[in-house]
């Protein structure tokens, strides 16, 4: 009989096993499904595609997006004492959009500075929903012209029938899975915020507190602080691409003066962390 493995508070995240080619986000949403399967009610249907599951998951490449940024150019006065050029000032209005595009169609801004600029490798969803279609369009067209002359074609119509059906399925399908997606990224970027203003982030303690505030806010029972030791531990291990344990995580959260100590080093000058 196969062993369960420990879930003490000194084991790190079980962040394993992965599939060799599983990207990001795909083991960040296995992540968030099994440390929210630890506590949700058992009456709960859960999957990756839950709302909970694919918030928390998109919460958790924001903050791998933040790591990777380096320190966020916030002001006219750090560019210049840095030896910046005015021009490569962050515009406010640009980060928006460039935000808002990663709303629609998830593709995050590169990760340099803060700058608003687009990851060109990500793909259209137009590219998606064509694929989804798999020629809808066509075989429709087709079905009709046949069904003019239906007594000369009864086999190839039912055969078009079936297959525009079968589509017809797949795209209202993906239809509103993209339509959840984009829920779940809006809302997401609006928990995360506080997280990308800070100035910078480096490892988990920087965003260890409100990364366990917003997994607590996720749960209907939110005193359930150790859950959040866990979920921060485990999302931490797969961010870092290093071993975090849930006693290292609560070792810190449990000293609001580290905590504290901590946000201060983040802050940016109008005072956001």
């Amino acid at each position: 009989m196969r062993r369960k493995p420990r879930c003490g508070p000194g084991t790190p995240a079980p962040v394993d096993p992965f599939k060799p080619d599983d990207d990001l986000l795909t083991k960040l949403r296995a992540v968030v499904l099994a440390e929210l399967s630890k506590v949700v009610s058992k009456n709960m249907r859960l999957s990756s595609r839950n709302p909970r599951v694919m918030r928390l998951a998109y919460v958790s490449i924001l903050i791998d997006w933040k790591v990777r940024a380096g320190p966020r150019r916030d002001s006219l006065e750090e560019t210049i004492r840095r030896g910046g050029s005015v021009s490569n000032i962050p515009n406010t209005h640009d980060e928006t959009l460039a935000w808002g595009r990663w709303v629609q169609d998830g593709r995050l801004p590169q990760a340099q500075q803060g700058y608003a600029q687009w990851r060109e490798q990500t793909r259209w969803g137009t590219l998606d929903l064509a694929k989804a279609q798999g020629g809808l369009p066509e075989k429709q067209r087709r079905l009709e012209e046949l069904k003019v002359e239906r007594e000369r074609y009864p086999g190839e119509i039912a055969t078009l029938e079936r297959e525009v059906k079968q589509l017809e399925k797949k795209v209202a399908e993906f239809v509103k899975d993209t339509k959840d997606a984009r829920d779940a990224r809006r809302r997401a970027l609006e928990l995360a915020q506080p997280i990308l203003e800070m100035h910078e982030v480096r490892d988990e303690k920087d965003f260890a507190p409100k990364l366990q505030a917003i997994f607590l806010s996720e749960l209907p029972d939110r005193h359930k602080k150790i859950a959040g030791y866990s979920f921060v531990a485990a999302v931490a291990s797969v961010i870092l691409r290093k071993r975090v344990t849930v006693i290292a995580v609560a070792s810190f959260l449990s000293h609001p003066q580290r905590v504290k100590s901590r946000a201060h080093r983040g802050q940016v000058k109008s005072g956001k962390v």
